[in-house]
């Protein structure tokens, strides 16, 4: 499962700061991969700052921005995020991956919720309300095709 890096945040507890000239979607854009080594970002990555003995990986966020990285998530101090990009602060990198970890296997359990196909309208905004990676887009949609059903068969 995606998230946005809204969601993103959420998950974490972090504090979203877009660059002054944001990503293209906002809060709302999506995260494809994350990358704790500031070496193998790619175009579009999150790097995600981890603190380990020796170094300390906040340090190496201008690093993943000059490697194309869309975001970074750290913490320890603060990084003004670069203009197309979003930085997310969080109190502890190390233990933020580890709920970030937490929140997709809970995902992945809740059969409601593991294909949003299959999940009612009642489910997802419950999800959604619980904190969970839904957005308002898969409620949207699920209840634009609820009402075309509904009228197609009213109409037969």
């Amino acid at each position: 499962m995606r998230f946005s890096i809204g969601e993103l945040a959420t998950a974490v507890h972090g504090k979203l700061s877009l660059g002054s000239l944001p990503p293209l979607a906002g809060q709302f854009e999506p995260v494809k991969r994350i990358v704790v080594e500031s070496r193998r970002v790619q175009t579009g990555d999150v790097f995600w700052a981890l603190a380990v003995p020796g170094l300390d990986g906040a340090h190496t966020a201008e690093d993943a921005y000059l490697r194309g990285a869309l975001g970074v998530v750290v913490s320890g101090r603060h990084v003004e995020p670069w203009a197309g990009r979003f930085c997310i602060r969080v109190p502890d990198a190390n233990l933020a991956l580890a709920e970030l970890a937490a929140v997709r296997q809970e995902i992945k359990q809740r059969g409601s919720i593991r294909n949003l196909e299959q999940a009612d309208t009642t489910e997802l905004v419950q999800a959604m309300l619980a904190g969970y990676a839904v957005t308002l887009e898969h409620v949207i949609e699920k209840l634009s095709r609820s009402v075309v059903t509904y009228v197609t068969q009213a109409l037969r």
